[in-house]
């Protein structure tokens, strides 16, 4: 899978951003998350999951385009991003996703099946 990133243009006004995303049933809903991110969405389906997430993170980074960079750079810290040395557009995560660990956070049995998915997501 390749790896996640986060790519704010404000010149452009675009963030380009590839995420990992995972699926996961909780009784009859499909259940999409971004660790990454801390961001859910939940559907009957995948793709209505998916939706959500994408439409969430799509405002998220709305929102945060009209800031300076500065405080682009510390809100997404708060999630563990960290900005590139030497391409200060392009953020990276410094945490290693744990599947066993978000059996663990939403406390789903071990035979829970769980699917990961990269989003690529440009606006």
């Amino acid at each position: 899978m390749r790896e996640e990133f986060i790519k704010v243009d404000k010149s452009k006004g675009r963030v380009n951003r590839h995420l990992t995303m995972i699926f996961y049933k909780d009784q009859d809903s499909v259940i999409a998350y971004l660790p990454s991110l801390i961001i859910s969405g939940y559907g009957d389906s995948e793709k209505e999951a998916a939706q959500m997430v994408t439409t969430t993170v799509e405002e998220y980074f709305r929102s945060l385009l009209p800031q300076p960079l500065s405080v682009i750079t510390n809100e997404l810290k708060q999630y563990g991003w960290m900005q590139k040395k030497y391409l200060k557009k392009q953020f990276i995560p410094t945490a290693f996703i744990d599947p066993a660990g978000i059996l663990r956070q939403f406390d789903l049995p071990k035979e829970a099946f769980l699917k990961e998915e990269l989003l690529q997501v440009t606006n």
